[in-house]
């Protein structure tokens, strides 16, 4: 029995599609390592605390051949350190414990707070992101409008906090109909819109003026 299995993750939080690690040591209930490779008889799986409908298990059984797409959990063996190292690369977002199993038997680690990360959402990423609200479609002169960025990653991801040095770049552009520049209208650009973080709504609320 391996109850005392050490699980070790390199740190608590990675982005979404970060290469991530976790150190496992092989150990026995009287604390004696197993100094060998195991690799085909270990199964590690990083299991999600969430249980909604978009949740998964990511797992080293898994055939995760692309990297950073479908998600990626591979065992090696380091014959320097007499360890198992494990490399994962997660694409969804959430929190995760390290599972470890030997033979089908999970061993050790059940409990540890090191056995467990985040996931958090990558770069905003402006094919994943999304605007509403009706000041994205239509505004009257010389009354505020508004609408709202909601930033993901490349994977869906959305962001629940504002990013530290990238911010939506907004443009406003405003055709008035029935003017004289053509059936399209004069296009007037609103140079300088107000973005603001929203934290309880998590996204970004953008107002202007058109004139």
């Amino acid at each position: 029995q391996l109850d005392n299995t050490q699980v070790a993750v390199a740190a608590s939080s990675f982005a979404a599609g970060e290469d991530g690690s976790v150190d496992i040591t092989l150990r026995d209930a009287n604390d004696n390592d197993v100094e060998e490779d195991r690799t085909r008889d270990l199964v590690v799986k990083m299991i999600p605390s969430s249980t909604t409908e978009t949740s998964r298990t990511f797992a080293s059984t898994d055939d995760s051949s692309a990297s950073g797409t479908g998600g990626a959990v591979r065992i090696a063996w380091s014959p320097t350190a007499l360890k198992h190292v494990v490399s994962f690369n997660i694409p969804a977002a959430g929190e995760y414990r390290v599972a470890v199993y030997l033979g089908g038997e999970r061993v050790g680690g059940t409990s540890a707070s090191n056995a467990e990360f985040t996931v958090t959402a990558g770069d905003p990423d402006a094919s994943a992101t999304s605007v509403v609200g009706a000041g994205s479609t239509s505004a009257t002169a010389n009354s505020p409008a508004s609408f709202h960025v909601v930033a993901a990653d490349r994977y869906g991801n959305r962001r629940t906090s504002a990013h530290a040095t990238i911010t939506p770049a907004v443009h406003v552009s405003v055709t008035v109909p029935g003017s004289t520049f053509g059936a399209c209208g004069a296009v007037d650009v609103v140079q300088s819109p107000t973005i603001v973080w929203n934290s309880a709504r998590e996204r970004y609320d953008v107002s202007y003026t058109p004139t």
